[in-house]
């Protein structure tokens, strides 16, 4: 229990010891509807492209995604394998360099592609290992453990830990040496399951990283090396119970943590010029320029198979993008002849042979006025 109650005092601290910063506070409505009209309204190009699926490239997981260039990048953590293909769908090449020698890497925990370099986060290791995109090995760099990695725009990587040592991040330079700490942990916190983090807990986009934690609905941002809270979200009635982190055993903590309907999390954030985007419990699209949200929990077929979740991110053009299921795919088969004048952009369901081994979709689309 304790434990638990330390994380509650930790996200307590994290507040207070930063209401100088004055962070813009953004509440936000979840019982609010949006449906097709409205993902119409702020929508635009929407494609659909089909992942190549063939004995070379069978993805299993899609556990980081990244589109750089006319690259797709997936790491598949299940096989150690990053795979990748063209923004056609086209399979390019795999990269597998898993062994016990210094070239190599125990597990692919994570990766991140910079220039025409692709670096692999081992944990085990405690090291970044740099190739280039045909596997060739280019260098290492020691880090610390973590679980997600960034470039830092200001030089260097940012290494994420869930539940670290004493801070939760920690930035390198190129030569592995530990150049800041940031996001201080009580240490008697340490023990907590590891299963408390986010899908994406940093991502870096043009000069600065946007950082998530569980039960902590700030957002902070690391720019030139300091650390502060950019947003600060309110849900309302939906905000956490003052009680949810008080149980007496992990057992009934996971139980409760499972049957409470409260944002726990904010996911999947991205930010451009004039969008925020994120997920918390549901997509929430946030025009920064009218200030105008969308919660978009009422949205119908066929747009609720491709827009459940907030995009993953986006692409050095302005593109967002998320993955599609085979099984989202096959869903809009039966009725694909019907929508097809009213969604051109599912033609390319219409149009494809789709197999239930097939590998995933890539939905891309833009946001009006991006």
């Amino acid at each position: 229990m304790r434990y638990y109650f330390l994380f509650f005092l930790l996200l307590v601290s994290y507040s207070c010891s930063r209401e100088d910063q004055n962070p813009e506070s953004i509440r936000i409505d979840l019982s609010r509807s949006y449906g097709n009209e409205q993902l119409e309204n702020i929508v635009d190009d929407i494609r659909l492209v089909p992942l190549e699926t063939n004995d070379s490239c069978i993805v299993g997981q899609y556990d980081r995604v990244i589109v750089k260039g006319r690259s797709i990048f997936i790491l598949d953590k299940m096989q150690n394998t990053v795979f990748c293909f063209d923004t056609t769908g086209k399979f390019r090449q795999k990269i597998n360099r898993q062994g016990r020698s210094g070239q190599e890497y125990i597990t692919a925990d994570d990766f991140i592609v910079q220039d025409n370099t692709l670096i692999v986060f081992d944990n085990n290791k405690s090291q970044l290992q740099f190739y280039d995109f045909q596997g060739n090995y280019v260098k290492t760099i020691p880090v610390c453990q973590g679980d997600q990695i960034a470039v830092n725009p200001a030089g260097g990587y940012i290494v994420y830990s869930s539940v670290a040592d004493k801070y939760h991040v920690h930035t390198f330079n190129d030569k592995g040496e530990k150049t800041g700490e940031y996001l201080p942990v009580e240490s008697k916190i340490i023990n907590l399951p590891s299963a408390f983090c986010n899908n994406r807990s940093i991502l870096s986009y043009n000069d600065e990283t946007f950082i998530l934690n569980f039960f902590d609905y700030n957002v902070y941002s690391l720019k030139n090396n300091e650390l502060k809270i950019k947003y600060r979200y309110d849900f309302g009635v939906k905000n956490m119970p003052d009680d949810l982190l008080e149980v007496s055993d992990p057992a009934s903590f996971m139980q409760k943590i499972a049957k409470d309907k409260s944002v726990q999390q904010i996911e999947n954030f991205t930010e451009t010029r004039n969008w925020i985007t994120f997920d918390a419990r549901y997509p929430v699209y946030y025009n920064k320029n009218a200030q105008v949200y969308y919660v978009f929990n009422e949205l119908k077929f066929p747009y609720s198979l491709f827009f459940w979740q907030a995009p993953l991110a986006i692409n050095d053009d302005n593109e967002y993008f998320s993955i599609v299921s085979i099984n989202q795919i096959q869903a809009l088969v039966p009725a694909v002849k019907k929508y097809t004048g009213q969604y051109p952009f599912i033609e390319t369901v219409a149009s494809a042979s789709i197999n239930d081994n097939d590998n995933n979709w890539v939905l891309f689309f833009r946001l009006k006025n991006n």
